[in-house]
Order: structure tokens, then sequence, then C-alpha cells
């Protein structure tokens, strides 16, 4: 995590900002993006709510920064590896909204409203994809 730092501020602080320079900061930027999916799913990979819905979304969350992040450097022909990582990401915010949302305490009159949000969730990642 220091180390992400350092090369962010590094690259931010170049005298000649070029593109390595800012493939560094972007691949600093999608390091730290891939940190907080994985640390937004930890409370509810503890209390196994949805579970697997939070493991997924923060495996797909890591995958999907870390394919952004590969192909920053590699700059492959095509849109197929780009459409590939927005999907799995789609995939993640769609796991780790749902069970986040599962962790909020329900009156028993409003459970019903859980398979509502979690459907809508679906529904739209779905659409997305």
């Amino acid at each position: 995590m220091i180390a992400n730092a350092v090369l962010g501020i590094w690259s931010l602080l170049s005298a000649d900002f070029g593109e390595t320079q800012s493939k560094v900061l972007g691949t600093s930027f999608l390091a730290s993006a891939a940190m907080l999916s994985v640390l937004v799913n930890v409370p509810a990979t503890r209390r196994r709510v949805l579970w697997p819905a939070p493991l997924a979304g923060a495996a797909a969350g890591a995958a999907g920064f870390t394919l952004f992040s590969a192909l920053l450097w590699a700059e492959p022909g095509g849109d197929f590896w780009f459409k590939l990582a927005g999907s799995v990401l789609v995939v993640s915010a769609s796991a780790t909204l749902a069970s986040n949302l599962s962790m909020i305490g329900l009156p028993d009159r409003l459970r019903p409203l859980r398979w509502i949000s979690n459907g809508t969730v679906a529904l739209l990642s779905t659409t997305v994809l």
C-alpha cells in the first residue's frame, strides 16, 4: 500500500509527465480501487450475509481491476478484453451491493423488501451486461 502511494506521488511530481508516468498513475489508481473493492466486502464476508455473494464481489473486483491494470500496460487491439473487465466489475458491483444491502436489519413485515432489492440489483446488472 505504501509502495502504491509512493509510485502515485512520484508520477504526479515527475518533471516530465509522459506515457510511463500516466500508466504508473493509472495502475496506482486501479490498485487502490481493487483494495477498496475487497475492503467493502469484508463486513458482509465476516457475517456470512447472502453467502457467497460478498466473497464473489471481492474476488471479481480484484480480478476486474487487475485485468484493467494489465490492459493499461499491454494495450491490446480490439475491445474484447475491456468488455470482459467491465463485465467482471459489473458482477463485482452487483454482488457487493446486494450483500451490503442484505446486512441492513429489517423488521419482519419488511423482509420481502430484501428479495425485491436483490432482484432489482440482479435485473439492473443483467441489463448492463
